[in-house]
Formats: structure tokens, C-alpha cells, sequence
């Protein structure tokens, strides 16, 4: 589906109990390239969604080994008061890339998640911005972001992920090479801004090994940990300052350690003797 326009939903609009399925395989990528929405706000129906927007009582989206690549005028993938939206990798080496098998790269920006279910797994998000690569407004809904790697995303904004409620687990995830100070501001890996619904978080087992910026930003409240539900366990990170007082398992190591092996040809698999590997129980 590509070079698409409309109001919203660029390549597909979807609503009404509606179920999309998109499967790649082992020659190519189920692909969303290059649509656009042309609506802007304040136009009614934000946010539009560029390559799909799914809305509505039992709709669901599933891409599966599958690339969404530049899409323009709105974030890449928008879900509003739908069922789910998943996102994987199923093929494994016979897929159709054998690194990047499902990746949303060089898009506007990335997830708008409102009130829906997010599975999020062995993806690649890359080049993404200057809007956040996701936007997380899942209400009580449940969010898994687990084996997936953020790197060099062109932040405007000053945060990678926005949480604004949800029961959100983000585990085993690699961040690098996103934050830098080139913009005039601070740059976080995590924004947390407190809205209806769960506000569960569980940030366990990753790597954030970015060379500036801070792990989390709580807006100066030391009191947000407190609306917040958290557990952050078993973690390296580049920098420990923004984390909350219940954080355990955790080393602060520089994010230029040289954990991957060909961080400049941007092949972020482990080191055999990297720090990360069995670091935990």
C-alpha cells in the first residue's frame, strides 16, 4: 500500500469491529510506504493516522513481518477506542530480512495508541520523528513492548515514549543512539504524564545505552511515583539520576560502551561478552 492520501487513515482506514491482517513472507514485506494524511489540526477525527488508522469496538490490526516506511502528515500507525493493534516478528530466519523482518522506520512519527491494546515484539523502530515514536494512551488496556530496538530516532519532541496510562510492560528492549542535545532540550527515553485509567509500569531487562539525555522524565515531580505503579528491575542504563527510589538490579554504565557488534553499521546485536548478556537472574 503505497503513496496514498486522505484525510485519515493515508493507506487504510479501518473501524466498526473491522480485522486487518497483513502478512510478509519470506521473499518480501507486507508494506505501508510513503501515504499520507491530509487533514491537519484541529480538523476533526485527530489524530488521522498516515499509513492506518483503526477506530471502534472490536477493531483489530496485525502486522506481521512487516514494514511501515515514510509515512507523512501524521504518526504511522493511529488507534483510537479500537480492540488491538499487534506488531511482530513470526518468521524468524526464514523471513524475507533476517535482522529488520518488521520494522516502522523514517516515518513523521511512529504509534498514537488511545484507549487500545499495543503488542509490540521484535520490531525495529528506526529513524523515526521529529514526533515521538509512541504515544501511549491505552487507558486500563494492556501494552507489550518486549525484544524490540529504538535507535536513532530524530526526536523534536524530548521524549522516545509518552505514557500516559495503560498497564504497559516494556522488557528486553534495546535504546540507542536517539538522544542527543542537538535540539536545545533535555531528551528522555520515557515521558510519564499521568491521565485516566491504570497507570501500571514495568521497564525491565533493557538496555538504554544512549551518549545523552535521561532515562525518565516525571515534569520535576518526585511525586509521580506515586500515581504511578512501577517496577523498574534488572536494567543498563547510560544514566540513573531520573530513577524512581524502588528501582533495583540496575547498573549505570556509559552509553558509549560498546555493547553491539557494529554499532556504526547499525547491527545492535549483543557482543558475546557484552555487559548486558545474563546480567540478572
Amino acid at each position: 500500500i503505497v503513496g496514498n492520501r486522505a484525510k485519515r487513515g493515508g493507506g487504510v482506514f479501518a473501524n466498526s469491529g473491522a480485522l486487518l491482517r497483513f502478512y510478509g513472507g519470506s521473499q518480501h514485506p507486507a508494506t505501508l510506504d510513503s501515504n499520507s494524511s491530509t487533514a491537519a489540526y484541529p480538523d476533526p477525527g485527530w489524530p488521522y493516522g498516515s499509513g492506518a488508522r483503526i477506530e471502534g469496538a472490536g477493531t483489530r490490526l496485525e502486522l506481521h513481518d512487516s514494514w511501515v516506511l515514510n509515512q507523512t502528515g501524521d504518526c504511522a500507525i493511529v488507534a483510537v477506542d479500537a480492540d488491538s493493534v499487534l506488531i511482530d516478528r513470526t518468521l524468524g530466519a526464514d523471513c524475507h530480512d533476517p535482522v529488520r523482518c518488521s520494522l516502522l522506520a523514517g516515518n513523521l512519527c511512529g504509534l498514537n495508541i488511545e484507549n487500545t491494546g499495543l503488542t509490540l515484539r521484535e520490531t525495529f523502530l528506526e529513524e523515526n520523528g521529529p514526533g515521538e515514536v509512541a504515544f501511549l494512551e491505552a487507558n486500563s488496556r494492556p501494552v507489550l513492548i518486549e525484544g524490540s530496538v529504538f535507535a536513532r530516532n530524530n526526536l523534536g519532541r524530548p521524549r522516545i515514549i509518552t505514557l500516559r496510562s495503560g498497564q504497559t510492560r516494556i522488557v528486553y528492549s534495546t535504546f540507542a543512539d536517539n538522544l542527543t542535545d542537538a535540539t536545545g532540550w533535555t531528551q528522555y527515553v520515557l515521558g510519564l504524564e499521568p491521565a485516566d485509567g491504570s497507570r501500571d509500569l514495568t521497564f525491565v531487562g533493557n538496555l538504554v545505552a544512549e551518549t545523552a539525555g535521561v532515562l525518565v522524565d516525571t515534569y520535576d515531580s518526585p511525586a509521580m511515583w506515586d500515581v504511578w505503579n512501577e517496577l523498574f528491575d534488572c536494567l543498563i542504563v547510560h544514566d540513573g539520576t531520573s530513577l524512581p527510589p524502588v528501582s533495583t538490579g540496575t547498573q549505570i554504565l556509559p552509553g558509549s560502551s560498546p555493547y553491539f557488534i557494529d554499532r556504526a553499521g547499525h547491527d545492535y546485536h549483543l557482543n558475546a561478552d557484552s555487559a548486558p548478556i545474563d546480567i540478572c537472574d
